[in-house]
């Protein structure tokens, strides 16, 4: 995933649907924060700022929003001008500082976090990256690009646990969906919670006993415990339910093929090419 070029179509889509957008209410917002109307020399020199912006012309449009800030330095959208195009420039940590005037200004703005967001990903500042995004998720817990932005980062810090939670709350924003659940499941393992992924796992084939993936995670837990008759027997219910699973087995479980990875593998393949594949497989 090449995160930095993903995350301005967000800041786009930010920008035209946030004032429309449930969360960011702009009527309510006024009412709530109690906002002035901004200087209208500010205003001029913003809207100044925002025509260069229009034309790439960054440099010129800070120059702007500087000589706006000089009149109302109380306006977030000025501070989150700034940062936007130190953002574009490059300049993350200049950024930063801007945005978190803004904030201070403005912590209902979904726009704000995205961006405190995307800068500390863009210094390498990825636990800081996550606050701001764990944040957004509250405000946006249906935005698909928050979510997947939170689900890579704790993937590439491996922090188990946290996904495990993002995907638990997913599935109370979508029960329907059994993909949360697998996915909750599939955490849980790598974290090591094998009861916990059990249940989840043995909820999602009560509703629906032939879902296969599910079957083979439950299968994979059998596996780690040790527990082999168990593992044997939600093998064979896959076959049941799809009978030409057998080359799926095989790459899910390398035991079923002459015990080919290591000393598990090995001791699981006296059992489970006897009893699942067809005795030709095991020669």
């Amino acid at each position: 995933m090449k995160f930095k070029y993903a995350l301005p179509l967000l800041i786009v889509l930010f920008i035209w649907a946030g004032c429309a957008g449930p969360i960011h209410s702009v009527g309510k917002e006024k009412k709530a924060t109690g906002k002035k109307p901004i200087h209208p020399k500010a205003y001029n020199h913003y809207l100044e700022g925002a025509l260069y912006d229009f034309q790439d012309q960054y440099v010129q449009a800070l120059i702007e929003y500087y000589q706006a800030l000089l009149y109302d330095s109380t306006s977030a959208q000025i501070y989150k001008a700034i940062a936007r195009d130190m953002m574009r420039l490059q300049n993350y940590e200049s950024a930063i500082e801007y945005l978190k005037k803004a904030y201070k200004l403005d912590p209902r703005d979904p726009e704000i976090l995205n961006y405190l967001g995307e800068s500390y990903y863009n210094l390498k500042k990825f636990r800081q990256a996550i606050s701001y995004y764990e944040k957004l998720f509250e405000k946006m817990p249906t935005n698909e690009t928050v979510r997947n932005n939170l689900i890579f980062l704790y993937n590439s810090l491996k922090m188990y646990p946290q996904l495990a939670e993002l995907y638990h709350k997913l599935q109370e924003i979508y029960p329907e969906n059994d993909e949360y659940v697998m996915q909750y499941a599939l955490t849980l393992i790598k974290a090591g919670d094998l009861d916990r992924a059990e249940r989840a796992l043995q909820e999602v084939v009560r509703r629906d006993s032939t879902q296969v993936a599910a079957y083979f995670l439950l299968g994979s837990i059998y596996e780690k415990r040790q527990q082999d008759d168990r593992a044997i027997e939600i093998y064979k219910r896959i076959l049941k339910f799809a009978p030409d699973s057998h080359e799926a087995i095989n790459n899910f479980i390398p035991s079923c093929e002459n015990g080919r990875t290591g000393r598990a593998s090995r001791r699981f393949s006296v059992v489970c090419c006897s009893r699942i594949l067809p005795t030709s497989r095991c020669d």
